[in-house]
């Protein structure tokens, strides 16, 4: 896992999309009905639903969690302890698409991306393995980097790693999330 440490804004974010795109097949965002009042999740619903209508030729599959692969159950802590929050989040896959690229390329910054006015927690995966995930409301960014050319390309784009050179990534750092689709 290799931590992005500043913000990913403009002429990086873009780079990064791209090649996010070239390299995966699947994008995955979320978004929670949480911490909004009434008027803020009736424009969350609205615009998740013109996202669902929009980008449906590219959908793959939608869960209500109370948690996803990259969050920490927050049912652990009994924060929450109302069965109203079993389905807290909404995960959502979509496969790749040029449409759908266009859509994120519209945004300028990473951690933008929040509800709700936009689906947030952007991922993307590569044959059902995470390749990319953020979080966010966190500013947090993490890339399963594969190769040091892959490493030394995204340093040259503009990002920045807390790690200095490239890594091999541990076993456990590889996030799976089960994907009720075949490999596309």
């Amino acid at each position: 896992m290799i931590v992005i440490n500043k913000s990913i804004k403009n002429h990086v974010y873009e780079e990064l999309i791209k090649y996010a795109f070239n390299k995966c097949n699947v994008v995955m965002f979320v978004s929670k009905e949480i911490g909004f009042n009434d008027n803020d999740i009736t424009i969350l619903r609205k615009n998740m639903a013109e996202l669902e209508n929009r980008f449906k030729n590219d959908f793959i599959s939608q869960a209500k969690r109370p948690s996803w692969v990259f969050s920490k159950n927050i049912n652990d802590n009994n924060t929450y302890s109302n069965e109203k929050f079993n389905n807290l989040f909404k995960v959502y896959f979509y496969k790749s698409s040029d449409a759908l690229k266009k859509y994120l390329l519209s945004n300028c910054d990473l951690y933008n991306w929040l509800n709700p006015k936009y689906p947030e927690d952007i991922a993307f995966f590569k044959n059902g393995i995470c390749w990319l995930y953020s979080v966010s409301h966190e500013g947090i960014c993490d890339i399963y980097v594969e190769s040091e050319e892959e490493y030394n390309y995204l340093k040259n784009i503009g990002l920045e790693f807390l790690e200095e050179h490239y890594r091999d990534k541990f076993k456990e750092e590889i996030y799976l999330e089960k994907l009720l689709i075949e490999n596309n």
